[in-house]
């Protein structure tokens, strides 16, 4: 078993804001019975992360929002705890990770907008198949971790324009921003009972600059606004005009309502409020001069839905369940009818 508390300590000293998980998983640990929906009856809080002084605890609440760099609150933290997973808050790291999936699900005929699938049956798949789409090499020059499960975690260095977690490809993410990873060098329970470990594979054990390629490419697919276009009267920011009889603030506040509610949803209600609010979106989306399509949509619907994990501190589902979610919304929106 790996020395998880020095581990962490490594990780408080080199700057990157560490937080504990569960023991043999990537989970984070519960919160305080009052506001935040755990099972700590001991506690209690104010609710939500902000200010919430349970995050600064030995036994901390709100999962990567408790995330820290001081090296005596960390080394605290894994006395109480030392199995407990240490990971990381990318955004306070300055990090972005590539998380590349391998869980086997069912391939799409369509990796990315424009990429067909040639045959492939993962993440890892699919990253090869973008790469040599683009004319790239397989990164040699940054920190890569092998997953228990066989996929990757890829580390870059955060560029300066502000990035979100979006999508690169099928099964291939970009995690950035106040999300978590677990750690290398942390080990995991696995479905057969096996321990596996996040192992560093790459000859490099820095993370190396963001590729060009990557923010080109998310920008081509739509991922990301090109940080390099000039904006002019005509090339206004998204929410700056009046649309389609309404003002931009009408529409960035029925944007922002629908996510909020889903994000801040009292525990275990994740899905019935996903329900309840996220078929607005699409509805919108239906109109002429609506600004965000329904792609937009569906991928605001699965960072809403990990933002209420990180929130409740509630065991994160696969990603794969918060995208079947947001499309089974994105469809009863078009129909009018619940997927079985």
């Amino acid at each position: 078993m790996a020395d998880l508390a020095e581990i962490a300590l490594y990780l408080a000293r080199q700057r990157w804001a560490v937080y504990p998980q569960i023991p043999l998983g990537n989970s984070p640990t519960g919160n305080c019975a009052n506001g935040c929906g755990g099972r700590r009856t001991e506690r209690t809080c104010p609710g939500g992360p902000g200010g919430c002084p349970c995050t600064r605890e030995i036994d901390p609440c709100h999962g990567v929002h408790s995330a820290t760099t001081d090296l005596d609150l960390t080394s605290a933290r894994w006395d109480h705890a030392p199995r407990a997973n240490p990971a990381l808050h990318l955004g306070l790291c300055n990090l972005v990770v590539l998380d590349v999936d391998c869980h086997g699900n069912e391939p799409p005929a369509e990796l990315a907008p424009g990429l067909p699938n040639p045959g492939v049956g993962n993440g890892v798949g699919a990253f090869a198949v973008l790469l040599d789409h683009l004319g790239v090499t397989w990164p040699e020059d940054t920190l890569i971790v092998e997953t228990p499960t066989g996929g990757l975690h890829i580390y870059y260095q955060a560029p300066k324009v502000a990035l979100r977690t979006t999508l690169a490809a099928w099964e291939v993410e970009v995690k950035a921003g106040p999300v978590s990873i677990t750690a290398p060098g942390s080990v995991r329970r696995l479905d057969d009972s096996t321990i596996g470990t996040y192992r560093r594979t790459s000859e490099a054990a820095r993370p190396g600059p963001f590729p060009a390629w990557l923010g080109e490419w998310l920008v081509s697919i739509g991922r990301v606004v090109d940080p390099r276009r000039p904006r002019s009267v005509d090339q206004a920011p998204r929410w700056s005009r009046r649309i389609d009889g309404h003002t931009s603030r009408w529409w960035e506040k029925a944007w922002r309502e629908q996510l909020a509610e889903i994000a801040n949803a009292p525990a275990g209600q994740r899905n019935a409020v996903v329900m309840r609010r996220g078929p607005r979106l699409f509805n919108l989306s239906q109109q002429s001069e609506c600004p965000w399509t329904a792609d937009d949509a569906e991928l605001a619907l699965v960072q809403a839905q990990e933002d209420y994990s990180s929130a409740t501190g509630r065991r994160p589902a696969h990603v794969a369940e918060y995208r079947n979610v947001a499309r089974a919304v994105r469809d009863f929106a078009s129909t009018g009818r619940r997927s079985a």
